[in-house]
């Protein structure tokens, strides 16, 4: 090999180095680590079952110290609530149009509110679970009941005290108003649905007191305001039963008659 073929092999090797070089490093830019960041937030956690007849939702919301939660009661209006020293206060219930509260119970891990709109029902259950307010909400139909005995009253309500006015379902009878004025209740008005009429009625400045009638049923209904709160019962008289046990008796007591005729017009005739 000559001088000037050991030179041309040395560039060859050299430029072939080079090369390689390059392509090394141009690899090595080419190549990137790729890391991912994975955030979270908290928000409610909303699931919905139903059935033939109800359909139930539930939401979770974190409970902060100190803090309000307000809760949708479907279509029957809105309740709030607060979180106070571990423990669930009812702050208000804001009822839309056409729906009346039918009950209310208030107590340290749980609040139940209950709606109603004609046949129609909404039925709240908000609880305080490890951290978290859950609130329950059932929608449905009031379904028919054939048994007296529950008919006979409903569950007592009680609201916190506040100014305003509330509509008091009369169980078929219609509807009263009432109204809180710097801590005094008023009647504002009854409207009693057709056939039913106003048989009695007292009303004072922390109680009120109406009976109406259809000729047939009763219903009573109570409002006061105690300790602070708001509280209303209606009762429900049916004199059907009644009626008819009088008619039995009165009937029972015309065969004994007849029976002492008959006596009579036997001894009269010996």
């Amino acid at each position: 090999m000559n001088r000037k073929t050991f030179m041309l092999s040395l560039v060859a090797i050299a430029l072939f180095a080079s090369i390689g070089a390059a392509v090394a490093a141009g690899s090595s830019d080419s190549s990137t680590t790729t890391s991912s960041s994975t955030t979270s937030s908290t928000a409610a956690t909303t699931s919905t079952s139903s059935d033939s007849s109800t359909t139930t939702s539930t939401t979770s919301v974190a409970a902060t110290e100190g803090g309000t939660v307000v809760v949708e009661a479907d279509a029957a209006g809105t309740i709030t609530v607060a979180v106070e020293n571990s423990a669930l206060r009812l702050v208000s219930v804001d009822v839309n149009a056409g729906w009346t509260v039918e009950s209310t119970d208030e107590e340290a891990d749980e609040i139940d509110v209950d709606f109603r709109n004609g046949d129609q029902k909404v039925e709240a259950d908000i609880e305080l679970v490890n951290g978290e307010v859950v609130s329950k909400i059932e929608t449905g139909t009031v379904g028919t009941d054939d048994n007296d005995d529950d008919d006979d009253s409903t569950p007592s309500t009680t609201i916190p005290l506040e100014d305003g006015t509330h509509v008091i379902d009369l169980k078929g009878a219609g509807s009263m108003t009432v109204a809180v004025t710097n801590g005094q209740l008023t009647l504002v008005s009854t409207d009693l649905a057709t056939g039913w009429e106003l048989t009695d009625s007292k009303t004072d400045t922390d109680e009120i007191e109406i009976k109406v009638t259809d000729g047939t049923v009763e219903v009573e209904a109570e409002v006061e305001i105690d300790d602070g709160a708001l509280t209303w019962d209606v009762e429900v008289d049916d004199d059907k039963d009644d009626d008819s046990d009088h008619d039995d008796k009165d009937h029972g007591e015309e065969h004994e008659d007849h029976d002492d005729h008959g006596g009579d017009q036997g001894q009269d005739d010996d």
